[in-house]
């Protein structure tokens, strides 16, 4: 049985939200450099290491920049 568009409206428009409000948590509460980072790690594809290059970063440091970016966003996120 197929689901009907208007029943899976609900869930669109939660993710939609979902990802506004991650969006605008990117831009207002991210570095530049962080959310340059994350950026070209999830959504550009690249690696930790040519990400680094092109900075002039070491890769640990990275890593590190990634990994806080993560940790506001994922904090921000649930503490709403």
């Amino acid at each position: 049985m197929e689901k009907d568009i208007a029943e899976e409206s609900p869930d669109v428009e939660e993710r939609e939200r979902t990802y506004d409000e991650l969006k605008r948590k990117i831009d207002s509460e991210l570095t530049s450099t962080q959310k340059y980072i994350l950026e070209e790690k999830e959504y550009g594809g690249r690696t930790l290491e040519d990400i680094a290059k092109e900075l002039k970063m070491e890769p640990t440091a990275v890593r590190m920049q990634l990994s806080r970016a993560r940790k506001t966003l994922r904090n921000s996120m649930t503490h709403e």
